[in-house]
């Protein structure tokens, strides 16, 4: 089984070719960047940025991508090239575009799940490749087990030496002849023992993936609530986005006021030093600037960035 764009329909003909797998067969996706937060319009574009609004690319197997809208070179939309090589199981993946700096960012790529392998006159090698083709995942076997496994193969040997040792003529021999086994049944013990802990994802869903028409990629649009993103997005127009940069504070960048709150501000001027001192205090302590005296202390305009 495979999708059908893996094998397409050349000009001219009604039927399906399968060409050479050497060339991945491609296709983009434009999914539309979200602007609105569980239905709010936020003032403040920060909030259409990550943690508060950003976009999930998921396998349905359990391997999912986290992306941020900010990171994708196109202000409308996301990126994605989907890749597909014709072989058994199929080898499908998707790739952000433009994104993060990156042309192809190859590192954010998502595996799609395989697809199932259909018998055919009970083919002995396709029977076996598909008892053998379950997603198993990062499946590893840590240095530490192999060092618990190693003190118990020196344990055997150690009995084994001691047995030789001791004169006891057949036993000795005996013992050594059978030391491979006994530690390749260690290490198959140990290895079977870790297998079921250390699984991510699903094993072998592809089939009710498939027959779900579940076997392909889901884009996920998360967000804030709405009743959080009004929150933060009134918080933003009260007091500003922290930058943490070195530079002169904008004190005329918004609309009807600027809060504005520096650390060891450097204010100079031909004026008392009580007075500079006065100065820097105040900007480092966090103060309004209101631009209007007639919407002095009125919170509940509006304050949006200005040019």
């Amino acid at each position: 089984m495979a999708p059908k764009w893996l094998a397409p329909i050349s000009s001219g003909v009604s039927y399906r070719e399968v060409i050479q797998s050497n060339t991945p067969a491609t296709f983009n996706i434009n999914v539309a960047k979200q602007t609105t937060l569980d239905g709010y319009s936020p003032v403040n574009n920060k909030l259409k940025c990550f943690p508060f609004n950003y976009l999930i690319v998921s396998n349905n197997i359990g391997q999912n991508g986290i992306l941020h809208y900010e990171k994708f070179s196109d202000n409308t939309n996301a990126t994605f090239t989907v890749k597909g090589v014709l072989n058994p199981g199929c080898s499908i993946n998707i790739t952000p575009t433009n994104y993060n700096g990156n042309t192809s960012s190859d590192n954010d790529a998502i595996q799609l799940g395989k697809f199932p392998i259909c018998n055919f006159q009970n083919d002995m090698y396709t029977n076996w490749l598909t008892q053998n083709s379950i997603n198993v995942l990062g499946q590893t076997i840590t240095s530490d087990d192999l060092n618990i496994a190693g003190s118990a193969l020196s344990s055997v040997a150690g009995t084994a030496t001691n047995l030789a040792v001791g004169n006891y003529a057949g036993a000795g021999m005996s013992v050594a002849s059978g030391l491979s086994s006994i530690a390749s049944a260690v290490m198959q013990q140990k290895q079977h023992n870790m297998i079921s802990p250390t699984i991510n994802g699903q094993l072998n869903s592809a089939d009710v993936n498939v027959a779900s028409g579940n076997n392909t990629f889901h884009f996920y649009k998360m967000s804030i609530k709405e009743e959080y993103a009004r929150i933060i997005d009134n918080y933003f127009s009260m007091f500003g986005y922290k930058i943490n940069r070195v530079k002169v504070p904008n004190i005329t960048g918004r609309l009807n006021w600027n809060y504005v709150k520096t650390i060891n501000c450097n204010f100079d001027g031909d004026i008392p030093q009580t007075d500079i001192d006065t100065i820097r205090t105040i900007f480092n302590d966090g103060v309004t600037l209101w631009h209007d005296p007639d919407t002095m202390y009125d919170y509940s305009n509006s304050n949006t960035i200005v040019s």
